[in-house]
């Protein structure tokens, strides 16, 4: 099963790695939060909103993300209540 999910924008990198690809870090409302590099045609700016799509198996365990025009995706801690409330408002 496939599930989508918001996330927000939260932070974008002023340079790119060597494949010319730039970092942000994207928190949804619930606190989940991913890392991921995109090239210029696919990078956001601090604040728009980005769909993430989850695939769960059938016990209800989050499988992967991945995030259209995202390379190397990877799961970060949760920040705290306070911090995705202030995110999110």
């Amino acid at each position: 099963m496939q599930v989508n999910k918001e996330f927000k924008v939260v932070a974008v990198s002023e340079n790119t790695n060597s494949f010319g690809l730039k970092e942000m870090i994207m928190v949804a409302k619930d606190g989940t939060a991913y890392k991921g590099c995109f090239n210029s045609l696919n990078i956001k700016t601090k604040g728009e909103t980005i769909i993430g799509v989850s695939s769960i198996n059938d016990n209800g365990e989050l499988l992967n993300t991945v995030f259209s025009g995202g390379e190397l995706v990877n799961p970060l801690l949760s920040p705290s209540l306070e911090i995705v409330k202030e995110i999110w408002n």
